[in-house]
């Protein structure tokens, strides 16, 4: 069983290592747990478990092992009161005795050493005794010793003595007081009994007064005393007169100053000490156990039956005690650790002398707080007044004496504290007759034994690192000198004492520094234990992350919110974590199948946690392969392949598809899958692999023939290393294709279209036999379908894509079989178009004879069908694709015939707008006269149909169409006409519209007083409907078309309106930025500049907002080249602070990336590869894709040119001083950004709710 402080502290360092061993013993289960692939977080459970169970079973065992102990609660139940008869034992005999010899005699002295028991016989004793009688009145008055040595005790006997008559009605009086004592005395004589007045501490009333008890060194005599002081006259008469009776109580050491009052002859009777017999039964009444219950201790027969066996037998040891001992030791319990009642606890404080100590310290603690010295200053007080050479004993010291030895020069606060200090019955003050001052000393010489163990308490480490530092310098070996240093618990309690100042470590602190060795073992312990603890927390919390980011994307395209923050949550986090998501992937389809939707952003978030380390990435990804041939959960392999490929294991990861493509052979979803995965690798695809794995793509085709989806699929894969694949491998898979996407049932332009753009990835390898054939059965199918609608010029894209692989003969042929079908559906337009289209994207493989036999007939037909004016524009838009291979002769005809229907119809604005546009078809070959001759024809027409809109509106397109071809006179005409309309339709937004249109092809030549008017009644419409978004971007999309007519003050004002608009309009607003786009290069800089600031001040304002955002930079990115530098600069820097606010991530990069092009194109490649690496921006967004094309100097087409995008990126990275390392920190900073704008958020929210 633990015995006290110290060995808790034992017990405390075992419990530690037990711990430890604990830690170390899970770690140790940790890895073989791992092995055994228990599904997550199963492992965890498993580990907590077995700390459960350790932990039940250690406090189990404590709870066991350490007994309930008793407690003490109640301090004062131990006080010792001197009135409390309960209190007063083994004096029944002195009671009796005391009785008797009142019997016998008037005067009594009772006399006895202090601490013996005077008060407490007399008070709760011999008074109650006499007062159960019927002879005696008790009068019992503690101390006479008042202010005054005459009033004094009247004042303390007079209401005693009232007191003691009050239930026989004894009035009280303001007579004097000789006379009101007088009424008392006769008042008791009434009442049948004998005043008996007890005066107690009689000592006191000498003491303080001495000068005046005392006369040239010797004692007042009797006579004396009644001479000077009237209470002792009176009282020694009423003694005399057999009126009262008197008992006086003093210190055996003051037994002299009786002789002042020894009026009559007394009995002297002496007070001894208290047979130890008595004790159990005193001390089982103030603890209330007699009967087994206490209020003042909790669980009294727990251990304080043994306790008190062993504090009796202590206190009796030397015979007889002092009832003042025994107040002491029991006032000292409440010093006991915690108050615990236990042997071993009062063993450790050091029995009843430790008991004497504690009650030492809290009468000096008591002291200190009514005194001005220090707890030191009080202990040397106390030793100040033991003997040095004598064991336990006191000694009589002068204040003055005391104050030197000491060492305190402050005689008042010294005086103040032997007064507390006598109040507590620690010291008293003695008369000495020889001097005119008092004496003091310790109220009992055993007090010297406990003080002087107060005084080694106190000073007790000083002595210990003294001994300790002795032995260590006397040590020889490793071993002696490490027993030598200070033990742990030793250590812990000088640490506790030196924190409250008791001690200073002085000459011993160098062996105090060494002795911290003994902690380095626990220390070591400790640190393992923290080290695994934090070891397995880490990978705990790595795992719940893991879990969570990998559970928390799905297979929408957009990024959600949980999506956003599941990706910043893994772009933050570490390579752990990585794996972790990229293991969960590999053992989950579902996950793997979220992973490829957002592969982009989720290969970014992991590059940044792992730090560009794909080696280490890639491990999972390795092991994972060379199991997974027969796998069937392909979204698995996919993902497996793209890591290995990101890591540079582009080999692996090519075989690794293609093996799956030979396992899944019949398997259309996940050939599809496969195959876009090694799209995904793309030109990285190694030589060696890449015919390989064609020939498997095209098996995979060839298999899937009839289904169009799968091939669609399937031809990605194929195109990504078509530059390296045997080209009639790529002839055969787009025949596949073509054959397949011409089946009626998949017969319609969206099929087509795609089937188009698969084609045109592979085009430039398909063998020139195999174009011809595709070729030939594209033409039979757009003769055979009779819906021109439903293709859509489909057939038309898929040709034109492999025109350039077609030979000249193969062309004209087909050219010849077009030309036949469009003279064949020349009253149908949708039906002709296809066909002439077909013509336009194949007549450059024409030879030039067949050309001209193409025009011929096709001029042919003009003729034929001269007064058709519905087959005649028809015809001369197909005559017009031949272009310059057409004859002059020809050509002139068919203007001919042309402008002659025009003269026709001329009062129909529909007829002769669409030959007009027939006319301008044919181009350059039109002379300016017959183009003037046609145009004079429109010009008449829109002043005949001034008031007819209909009519005048389609007019317009047709001078349009001939625009370029009129001579200047002409122009200046149709302009004037023109703006005259615009005049008449002033306000009306799509006349103006569409008139204005027309000046587009002249623009170049019509009158600069003209072209202002213009600007003016479109700027003047804007105006007029600037709360009107649709028509604000219809007038400014058309004032676009003359842009570079408008003066720079009108560009100014049109672009504020625009902005405004975009900035009221949070969505519609695309064309109002396309409108500003038109017009952006004639606003001035200045203007430029402040409507960006503008933008950008309302990007700040709505950065919550994605619609408003996108369309803010939308405006922003159309006027970028505009702004000053001066201005980029300032803008950009706005810029990189909005951007972790952005909600839409791509339109903040596409503006910041556009205004350091302003500022440096390096910066902004940089911003353009930051934009590529961050996670946000999911797959990349096309305007990102356009703004790398920006910088390119070229147009990339549209989203899925990534790959060219990143391809010259890569390409420039080092030119623009684009560092890995550097990206990923500034990625990372700017996560940290967004992931606490977006906590605030969330606790502001969470606030506001």
């Amino acid at each position: 069983m633990p015995k006290g402080f110290l060995d808790r502290v034992n017990v405390s360092t075992v419990a530690i290592n037990g711990i430890s061993g604990l830690g170390l013993a899970l770690l140790a289960l940790y890895a073989p747990l791992e092995k055994l692939k228990l599904p997550q977080p199963y492992t965890s459970y498993v580990l907590g478990a077995i700390a459960v169970v350790f932990v039940f079973i250690v406090l189990r065992a404590a709870i066991i092992a350490v007994p309930v102990r008793s407690v003490l609660r109640d301090p004062d139940a131990f006080v010792l009161r001197r009135e409390s008869p309960e209190h007063l034992v083994g004096r029944t005999e002195d009671i009796k005795h005391l009785e008797d010899k009142l019997n016998e005699v008037s005067l009594l002295f009772v006399v006895g050493e202090s601490g013996v028991g005077k008060s407490a016989l007399l008070r709760a004793g011999l008074a109650p005794k006499l007062k159960a009688g019927h002879r005696y009145l008790p009068v019992y008055i503690e101390s006479v010793a008042g202010s005054d040595w005459a009033e004094g005790p009247w004042r303390a006997v007079l209401p005693a003595f009232r007191a003691a008559l009050s239930d026989k009605a004894a009035p009280p009086s303001r007579k004097p007081f000789a006379e009101a004592f007088g009424e008392l005395l006769e008042a008791a004589r009434k009442a049948g009994r004998v005043p008996v007045l007890i005066l107690d501490q009689f000592d006191d009333y000498q003491l303080r007064h001495r000068a005046l008890f005392i006369r040239a060194g010797t004692w007042l005599r009797p006579a004396e005393l009644v001479a000077e002081n009237p209470f002792w006259a009176v009282l020694r008469a009423a003694l005399e007169g057999s009126q009262l009776q008197l008992v006086i109580a003093t210190r055996d050491n003051m037994a002299l100053g009786l002789e002042a009052v020894r009026f009559i002859d007394p009995l002297p009777y002496p007070v001894d000490k208290v047979a130890p017999q008595y004790l159990r039964d005193l001390i089982e009444r103030l603890s209330g156990t007699s009967s087994g219950a206490s209020g003042a201790i909790d669980a009294p027969l727990a251990t304080w039956p043994d306790l008190r066996t062993r504090l009796i037998d202590d206190l009796v040891s030397g015979g007889a005690i002092l009832p003042q001992q025994l107040k002491v030791a029991l006032l000292g319990l409440q010093g006991l650790p915690r108050q615990q009642l236990t042997t071993a606890a009062f063993v450790a404080v050091g029995g009843v002398r430790g008991l004497e100590a504690n009650w030492i310290e809290m009468q000096i603690g008591r002291t200190v707080r009514r005194s001005k010295l220090s707890s030191s200053d009080i202990l040397h007080l106390l030793v100040a007044l033991c003997e040095p050479d004598a064991v336990a004993k006191t000694r009589d010291l002068s204040l003055r004496a005391l104050c030197e030895l000491a060492g305190l020069t402050d005689q008042a606060a010294v005086e103040t504290a032997l007064t507390a200090l006598e109040e507590g019955e620690v010291v008293r003050r003695l008369a000495r007759v020889d001097l005119n001052e008092s004496l003091w000393r310790l109220d009992h010489d055993y007090i010297a034994g406990v003080v002087d163990l107060a005084n080694r308490r106190a000073n007790r480490w000083e002595l210990t690192l003294a001994e300790g530092r002795k032995t260590l310098a006397a040590a020889s070996g490793v071993v002696q000198k490490w027993e030598a240093l200070l033990p742990l618990k030793t250590q812990i309690q000088f640490f506790l004492d030196r924190a409250k100042s008791r001690f200073h470590y002085s000459s011993s602190r160098a062996y105090a520094l060494i002795s911290l060795a003994r902690f380095a073992p626990v220390m070591l312990a400790v640190l393992l234990v923290a080290l695994g603890y934090h070891s397995i927390q880490t990978n705990t919390r790595n795992r719940e992350l893991a879990a969570r980011v990998s559970a928390g994307f799905d297979t929408e395209e957009r990024l959600s919110e949980k999506e956003i923050k599941n990706l910043s949550d893994l772009s933050l986090s570490n390579m752990s974590v990585a794996r972790g998501v990229i293991k969960l992937m590999l053992d989950d389809s579902n996950l793997a199948d979220n992973f490829v939707t957002h592969r982009r952003a989720v290969m970014a978030a992991l590059d940044l946690a792992a730090e560009g380390d794909w080696a280490a990435l890639s491990e999972t990804a390795e092991r994972f392969a060379e199991k997974a041939r027969g796998s069937e959960e392909i979204p698995k392999i996919y993902v497996a392949a793209m890591l290995l490929d990101r890591a540079d294991r582009t080999s692996k990861a090519t075989t690794l598809l293609i093996n799956a493509m030979v396992t899944h052979k019949n398997d259309t979803d996940a050939l599809a899958r496969l195959a876009d995965g090694l799209g995904s690798i793309g030109s990285r695809v190694p030589q060696e692999k890449a015919g390989l794995a064609a020939n498997h793509v095209v098996a995979a085709m060839e298999a899937n023939k009839d289904n169009v989806e799968v091939l669609f699929s399937l031809i990605g894969g194929l195109a990504a290393i078509a530059d390296r694949v045997p080209q009639k491998t790529v002839g055969l898979a787009a025949t596949f294709l073509v054959a397949s996407a011409l089946k009626p049932e998949e017969y319609e332009a969206y099929s087509l279209f795609r089937m188009a753009d698969a084609v045109d990835a592979i085009a430039d390898r398909i063998p020139q036999e195999t174009a011809g054939h595709l070729a030939a059965r594209l033409v039979a199918a757009m003769e055979a379908n009779k819906d021109g609608l439903r293709s859509d010029s489909g057939h038309s894209a898929a040709l034109g894509v492999i025109a350039d692989r077609i030979s000249q003969e193969s062309a004209g042929h087909l050219a010849t079989r077009l030309v036949t079908a469009m003279v064949a559906n020349k009253g149908d337009e949708d039906v002709f178009s296809q066909f002439a289209d077909g013509l336009r994207v194949i007549v450059d493989r024409v030879p030039q004879e067949t050309a001209h036999q193409l025009a011929d007939r096709i001029v042919a037909a003009m003729k034929t069908n001269k007064d058709d004016d519905r087959a005649l524009p028809l015809l001369a838009s197909g005559l017009g694709h031949i272009g310059d291979r057409v004859p002059q002769k020809t050509a002139g005809l068919a203007v001919s015939l042309v402008v002659a229907a025009m003269e026709a119809n001329k009062g129909s604005p529909f007829k002769l707008s669409r030959l007009a546009g027939g006319l301008g078809a044919i181009g350059k070959h039109v002379p300016e006269g017959k183009a003037g001759q046609a145009a004079t024809f429109l010009i008449a027409a829109m002043k005949a149909n001034m008031h007819k809109p209909r009519e005048l509106f389609l007019v317009p397109g047709g001078l349009h169409s001939i625009g370029n071809r009129m001579p200047q006179e002409t122009a200046d005409l149709a302009a004037t006409a023109v703006v005259a309309a615009m005049q008449a339709y002033n306000g009306h937004v799509d006349a103006l519209c569409y008139l204005y249109d027309g000046l587009g092809a002249i623009w170049n030549r019509v009158p600069q007083e003209t072209a202002d008017l213009a600007v003016t009644l479109l700027v003047a419409a804007m105006q007029a409907n600037k709360s009107d978004v649709q028509s604000l971007s219809a007038l400014a999309y058309a004032l676009g078309a003359g842009a570079d007519r408008v003066p720079r003050e009108k560009a100014g004002l049109v672009a504020t309106l625009l902005v405004a608009g975009i900035e009221t309009n949070k969505s519609r607003a695309v064309g109002l930025a396309n409108g500003l786009r038109a017009i952006a290069h004639r606003v001035p800089e200045k203007t430029a500049g402040q409507l960006a600031t503008r933008l950008i001040t309302g990007m700040e304002a709505r950065k919550d907002d994605a619609d408003a955002l996108s369309e803010l930079a939308a405006g922003l990115a159309a006027i970028e080249d505009q702004v000053p530098k001066v201005d980029a600069q300032r803008l950009s820097s706005r810029l990189d602070t909005l951007l972790p606010q952005c909600e839409t991530v791509s339109k903040c990069h596409v503006t910041r990336i556009g205004l350091h092009g302003i500022l440096s194109r390096e910066r902004a490649i940089q911003l353009a590869f930051l934009a590529a690496r961050d996670p946000l921006v999911d797959d990349w967004s096309s305007t990102i894709i356009q703004r790398i094309g920006h910088l390119t100097g070229s147009e990339f087409k549209e989203t899925e040119d990534w790959d060219a995008a990143e391809a010259w990126l890569r390409k420039h990275r080092a030119a623009a001083g684009v560092d890995d390392a550097s990206i990923r920190k500034e990625l990372r900073d700017l996560m940290r950004k967004r992931q606490a704008i977006s906590n605030a958020k969330a606790t502001s929210e969470a606030t506001r709710l």
